[in-house]
């Protein structure tokens, strides 16, 4: 799962062409992986709400650093107008609209500049890679739940707000990532895999050693 614009929703998760989508007005994005980032470029000037760690590889991917100072800084308002791409000498996403949003915290959000209509957004731990979330967004249109790219792990249903919503069936819609939900869709543990990637690393570690030495030896000779 890509990314896409909720329907009924001014909500675009993991969605970089607005062009495509006027109706999209609220950014947000679960991780940084290539797939889930196409669209969002260096000239990206419309707030984008995220993970904290997230935020970090945002402004690295795209090279700003934290001090660089931005000419044309947003407003702390999510709804002033800003074109999506207003100039071409700038080159990097300024660090002014990314919204970090603590994993398992849920924030309020306004749906209109005078801030009458709003909704609520939580973002959950993906355990997919670092700063991956999935976001329970719950507003006029319901209960939204959006995984992104994420794997199970039993703690997830024990979140408070989720946790209600599940026991009460009161989740109306769940946008799911099935990529590899099919039966013959083997993983290893999240712990095996650590430890195979250790195992490899040591390995080439070794060879890399020998190789020094053999080349040291050489020399010598």
């Amino acid at each position: 799962m890509n990314g896409c614009v909720i329907k009924g929703t001014p909500i675009a998760v993991d969605f970089w062409r607005p062009t495509k989508a006027p109706e999209a007005r609220l950014f947000f994005l679960t991780h940084l992986h290539r797939d889930h980032t196409l669209g969002l470029s260096s000239t990206w000037r419309l707030p984008i709400y995220t993970s904290p760690i997230n935020a970090l590889l945002l402004l690295h991917k795209f090279e700003l650093p934290a001090s660089c100072p931005n000419p044309t800084t947003l407003p702390s308002s999510s709804f002033s107008y800003q074109p999506a791409f207003p100039s071409p000498i700038l080159t990097s996403i300024p660090k002014s609209i990314i919204r970090e949003l603590e994993v398992g915290e849920t924030y309020l959000l306004p749906l209109d500049p005078e801030g009458d209509y709003t909704m609520s957004v939580t973002p959950i731990d993906a355990n997919h890679v670092p700063g991956a979330v999935m976001f329970l967004f719950q507003g006029y249109f319901g209960n939204i739940l959006y995984s992104g790219d994420m794997r199970w792990y039993p703690e997830l249903v024990e979140h408070p707000v989720l946790k209600r919503l599940i026991e009460a069936r009161e989740l109306d819609v769940l946008y799911l990532d099935n990529t590899f939900s099919a039966p013959f869709c083997k993983f290893p543990s999240r712990e095996e895999a650590k430890k195979q990637l250790f195992d490899i690393i040591e390995y080439v570690s070794k060879i890399h050693w020998c190789n020094l030495q053999s080349s040291r030896v050489a020399r010598l000779v």
